[in-house]
């Protein structure tokens, strides 16, 4: 399963770019 998130959470919780996580 791949989760792709851009811009989702760029609530300054340290994600300040797309993170592509693999599960």
């Amino acid at each position: 399963v791949l989760v792709v998130v851009i811009g989702m959470n760029d609530e300054g919780e340290g994600m300040q770019q797309p993170a592509a996580t693999a599960v």
